[in-house]
């Protein structure tokens, strides 16, 4: 499936069922929608990046350093467009801790582009800030989220993890408008190559 096909791109609960983009953004903005998937879904996030970007402004907020400039800009020659008026679209906040998260959600607040969040919740994990404090941060957090999708589109990945079964984290999933769960396609465990070929792409095991 190519790029230019975004529209019908994402898989759904390992059944790769399509998720089409409009529905994938909420355009109805009845709240946000989660991702959550290998390395906070960082994969169809870049995919939605580069195509609300060849469209208009985005904003990111990467809060586990899964954003890949390269990756945007690869993306963008697949579609033929300008790779520098692509990345000139991407408003990138890096965070990496949750003070830093909620100040820059706020800097986000007044602008009307979709907002794209990578990871995150691992950030509400540090003891070294309290459990008050945490709490604290987190209700912020998750309260802005709530606030801007209800006037813009918000995508939101996160990783899973037990902890996110517990309070208060599991409220993230409990605000969320939708959540998806991306799992990406199995690896062919009994594919071997002959000695002598070179395998075709559709023999070629997913190792993405």
């Amino acid at each position: 499936m190519t790029f230019a096909e975004l529209e019908h791109l994402y898989y759904d609960n390992g059944m790769h069922d399509l998720i089409s983009l409009p529905v994938l953004m909420n355009q109805e903005h009845t709240g946000y929608v989660l991702l959550v998937g290998a390395r906070a879904a960082a994969d169809p996030l870049m995919r939605v990046i580069a195509q609300l970007a060849m469209e208009g402004a985005v904003n990111v907020l990467d809060a586990g350093n899964h954003f890949d400039v390269y990756r945007a800009a690869r993306l963008a020659r697949l579609q033929a467009k300008p790779v520098y008026e692509l990345l000139e679209r991407i408003q990138l906040a890096r965070v990496f801790n949750a003070c830093q998260l909620t100040e820059a959600l706020r800097s986000f607040r007044n602008q009307n582009c979709a907002l794209v969040v990578m990871g995150g919740m691992v950030l509400f994990e540090d003891e070294a800030i309290g459990t008050r404090r945490m709490q604290f941060f987190l209700q912020q957090y998750l309260a802005m989220l709530s606030d801007m999708a209800a006037a813009r589109p918000v995508l939101v990945g996160i990783k899973p993890g037990a902890r996110l079964q517990q309070h208060p984290w599991r409220l993230v999933f409990e605000r969320a408008a939708q959540v998806y769960e991306i799992d990406p396609p199995m690896a062919r465990m009994d594919w071997q190559p002959g000695l002598f070929d070179l395998p075709t792409a559709q023999e070629r095991p997913f190792y993405g």
